[in-house]
């Protein structure tokens, strides 16, 4: 972002861009006092187990941290350099994939080799650092690491040159950004509790357990049953995936302006190009499949998060190409509501079907080598045509009220960003409130 503090009056030009005048440019080092943990020795279980918090790097990836990972004894403490810190220690994470997060422990813990536990004087305000070792991330890691894997030590951060307004200004812009922190946490926790609740209703609805029978288009809010009934699910009519999906083998060929896709187990459809930095279809695209809109793909790569592999439905092209080795598929009538299978896929409903039969023996270095006919007679239910409609309306409705929360909370994330710039730099002073 382009600076305009060089065209004002009162600011200054550093070596980290300009600041206002009176803000002074200082190395950490002469504004900190900071030290590093260690690790019990893992061979003596002596050392682990006992009632002292032990945090590691990997955990510094929340702002606040109320609880660790793993526990250590009094003995492991002694005998290693594992280092306690007291609560509301500002910590930094030297290595690793965090490598340059902040965080505060709330707690009293102890720390591994990996933690920077970080004291400021009177000079320099915890809560300002914090935002100031965010914003300036990936400009220190690119800085002190010159690309490579980063790995910072206690000298590194102590060089670091640290703007210093005065701790009245610290204390206001940390005080701003806070409100802005917790504004935000506050969406993910609603965020968290719309994905919970509507996880609940899948369970209800995809099992039969909830039904939606009888009941117009504008009256089905609420699941109900059938007067004096009990309703059985097991009325739902089973039949195999062969008999209301086809399978698709169309390959790409000679079609121009095809976007060359995969599928991941948590997101869906992604670009390869965004997934891995370039297209790896290479001289196999032609022979790839051309999925179009509303078909389905079976992806039989396992990973920890869905070792059965995934199914989705494509919805944001008109026209894609995806690896042969998927399994695609489209619906075979009208007696299917491709909207509702798209739920029942996602929310795993023939995770024990697929795991059953890959348990069997067709597992094979992290492609599950389950045959095209196994998977299209794999058991699967079909509702009468309204009640999938409805249930797929329903469960729709859902994920747009999360979808609409996620588009909020970047909206939030690129506020806050920009007010970061602004504060940080001094473009926006914040002497008092009525500067804001």
């Amino acid at each position: 972002m382009k600076n305009t503090n060089r065209s004002r009056p009162g600011y200054k030009k550093t070596k980290v861009g300009w600041i206002p005048e009176e803000w002074e440019l200082q190395k950490l080092g002469s504004l900190i006092n900071c030290y590093s943990g260690g690790t019990p020795n893992r061979g003596n279980p002596d050392y682990w187990g006992g009632n002292i918090p032990w945090v590691k790097s990997g955990e510094l990836n929340q702002k606040n941290i109320y609880v660790a990972g793993e526990n250590i004894s009094e003995l492991g403490v002694s005998n290693s350099s594992a280092c306690y810190v007291e609560p509301n220690t500002l910590l930094y994470a030297l290595y690793g994939a965090t490598a340059g997060v902040p965080a505060f422990c709330r707690i009293h813990a102890t720390i591994n080799q990996a933690i920077l536990a970080i004291q400021t004087n009177g000079i320099l305000d915890n809560s300002f650092l914090y935002f100031w070792f965010i914003f300036h991330r990936k400009r220190l890691i690119g800085h002190y690491t010159q690309g490579g894997q980063p790995n910072l030590s206690a000298a590194i951060v102590k060089s670091f040159e640290c703007v210093s307004p005065s701790l009245p200004e610290q204390k206001k812009i940390a005080e701003i950004l806070s409100t802005w922190d917790e504004a935000i946490g506050q969406l993910r926790k609603l965020i968290d509790a719309k994905k919970r609740c509507k996880k609940a209703l899948m369970q209800q609805l995809l099992t039969g357990k909830k039904r939606l029978l009888g009941l117009g288009s504008e009256k089905h809010k609420v699941p109900l049953k059938e007067k004096g009934k009990k309703i059985d699910p097991n009325k739902w009519e089973q039949v195999k995936i062969k008999d209301i999906f086809k399978r698709v083998v169309r390959k790409v060929g000679e079609a121009k302006d095809i976007e060359a896709l995969s599928i991941t187990a948590t997101v869906g459809f992604v670009r390869q190009r965004d997934k891995f930095s370039k297209v790896i279809a290479g001289k196999q695209f032609k022979n790839y499949i051309l999925l179009r809109r509303g078909e389905f793909a079976y992806n039989k790569g396992n990973s920890k998060s869905y070792p059965q592999g995934c199914i989705y439905r494509l919805e944001y092209y008109q026209e894609a190409a995806v690896p042969h080795v998927f399994y695609c598929f489209k619906a075979l009538s009208d007696k299917v509501v491709p909207g509702f299978y798209a739920q029942y896929f996602s929310h795993g409903m023939l995770n024990h079907h697929l795991a059953r039969l890959i348990n069997s023996g067709v597992r094979n270095d992290g492609l599950l080598n389950l045959s095209a006919e196994a998977f299209f007679n794999i058991p699967i239910c079909i509702p009468s045509v309204e009640e999938q409609s409805l249930i797929a309306e329903m469960l729709q409705t859902a994920d747009n009220e999360i979808n609409l929360l996620n588009d909020e909370l970047i909206v939030l994330k690129k506020q806050k960003r920009g007010l970061m710039q602004k504060l940080l730099t001094g473009t926006i002073r914040v002497k008092n409130t009525e500067e804001i």
